[in-house]
């Protein structure tokens, strides 16, 4: 099932940001995302932060962590790791 996104803010219905405005493929996928961004999965994220993998998921659902929804699965960028981190949750 294809979950609806909001075109106003461009977030899907459950909170994980739109991965559909990647660009097109003659375009290079490195301009819609920052230069250098390395995506983890859930079980790495928690890994790093010494959280269960269900911890993770709420702080993405409560927007404490940003994620990309990649497929079905989700994906957190190195910098909004590093971003959460320095926020000092």
């Amino acid at each position: 099932m294809k979950a609806r996104h909001q075109p106003d803010n461009g977030v899907f219905e459950d909170n994980f940001p739109a991965v559909d405005r990647l660009p097109a493929i003659d375009q290079s996928v490195s301009q819609a995302l920052p230069k250098a961004t390395r995506l983890h999965d859930v079980r790495t994220v928690a890994r790093r932060l010494n959280v269960s993998e269900k911890t993770v998921r709420r702080l993405i659902t409560r927007n404490d962590l940003w994620a990309y929804r990649v497929g079905r699965q989700l994906r957190v960028s190195e910098e909004e790791l590093i971003r959460y981190l320095d926020r000092g949750r």
